[in-house]
């Protein structure tokens, strides 16, 4: 092998090394998000597997019952469980696949009403850990910017960039409502 593949081969192993790592990074934030959601909702009096399967569609809107298992570590059959009350309570849709080969797709249709009933709860949890969520955020700035188009690194982003942005309006609000209790308490 010449030279020049040799540099070659050993620049795209270095690349591949760097890009398995930033997945492995990806994977632990996206780990961080579903278990914080996961123990907000199971303060709430959810059980760990239906909040684990909420929690997990904050971050991919459309899966398969296969996926929920993957990102939950939770088994088939305990998901086929948590899902059929979600789906008759009409949390989840649950849509049929048009070739019978193929997975049902659930996903979570009302998912501004189900973000609105737990902002309070995710805020405070934030609050907790705004730390780690900047460092998050920092961290995300430093990936390359050939992976900003994998689905993962986009989903992460948007989260970490709408939570950034609606943070310091929870505090303000939260102001206001200290305020009003201290006028009430005069």
């Amino acid at each position: 092998m010449s030279e020049k593949n040799q540099n070659r081969k050993k620049t795209s192993d270095d690349l591949k090394g760097r890009i398995e790592k930033i997945m492995i990074d990806l994977e632990k934030i996206e780990n961080f998000i579903i278990k914080g959601f996961k123990r907000n909702n199971i303060q709430f009096g959810r059980d760990p597997v239906t909040a684990a399967i909420q929690a997990t569609f904050f971050l991919y809107p459309k899966l398969t019952q296969k996926q929920l298992q993957k990102y939950t570590g939770y088994s088939a059959g305990a998901i086929s469980q948590a899902l059929k009350p979600l789906v008759e309570n009409k949390i989840i849709e649950k849509k049929e696949p048009d070739d019978i080969t193929k997975p049902y797709i659930y996903k979570m249709p009302n998912m501004l009403e189900f973000t609105a009933r737990t902002f309070l709860s995710i805020a405070e949890t934030y609050l907790e850990n705004k730390d780690i969520f900047l460092n998050i955020r920092d961290g995300l700035e430093k990936i390359p910017d050939d992976l900003h188009d994998e689905p993962l690194y986009r989903n992460i982003h948007e989260y970490i960039r709408l939570i950034m942005k609606y943070i310091p309006l929870y505090k303000q609000l939260s102001q206001l409502v200290l305020e009003e209790i201290e006028k009430i308490d005069r």
